[in-house]
């Protein structure tokens, strides 16, 4: 529905129950994560209507981090207090060095894990598919992307440059310049593609 240069590999194993409920998503965030990837995720997330929560991976007692390009951001909790949550979607801004900060979190990893394993929505953008996921063994079988640098970081996988991949239930993306078109193809696959579409128009966007 959002264009071209997209990649769909099999289907999740998503529920199909109606809830009224809003969907909820979980962005974690460390010094060094790119900022421009963080807050467009997180603003085209609660345009779709989409409950965000900002989680800090090792921010100061205010749970404050300082981003790649020195913008300070002020995430709502600590991942700490994230654990024993559930999230619709769990999804991982780039930049470096953020993403081997999230990389290197134990209760995040650990999130990630019962994420895929519950056949629930999860995500990484930029430097994040190859530090992170590819890192901890947990891109899917098919095709992925990243930022276009880290693809010789990823022996064996199906490298696609699309601009946004989803395979099974786990979607990959490029850089700060295609964060709008995951953020709607995670609304898409959130609420549906007349909201995303809705959430497009507001924005101005179009498919390039």
């Amino acid at each position: 529905m959002l264009g071209r240069n997209m990649t769909f590999c099999l289907t999740p194993k998503i529920s199909s129950s109606i809830t009224m409920t809003a969907p909820t998503a979980l962005i974690p965030v460390a010094n060094g994560s790119e900022e421009i990837e963080t807050v467009c995720l997180q603003d085209v997330l609660v345009r779709g209507g989409i409950q965000v929560t900002l989680a800090s991976v090792g921010g100061n007692a205010q749970n404050v981090v300082k981003m790649s390009r020195g913008l300070h951001i002020q995430a709502d909790v600590a991942i700490a207090e994230c654990v024993h949550n559930s999230y619709d979607v769990i999804v991982l801004p780039g930049g470096m060095p953020g993403a081997s900060h999230l990389r290197d979190c134990p209760d995040l990893i650990n999130m990630l894990r019962r994420q895929k394993a519950g056949g629930k929505w999860y995500g990484a953008i930029c430097a994040a598919p190859a530090v992170v996921l590819h890192h901890h063994e947990l891109l899917p079988p098919g095709p992925v992307t990243s930022y276009p640098s880290f693809q010789d970081k990823m022996p064996g996988v199906v490298y696609s440059s699309d601009r946004v991949v989803v395979t099974a239930n786990c979607l990959t993306s490029r850089g700060p310049g295609t964060a709008m078109e995951m953020g709607l193809k995670l609304v898409e696959v959130l609420c549906g593609s007349k909201k995303a579409a809705a959430v497009a128009d507001g924005l101005l966007y179009q498919s390039l």
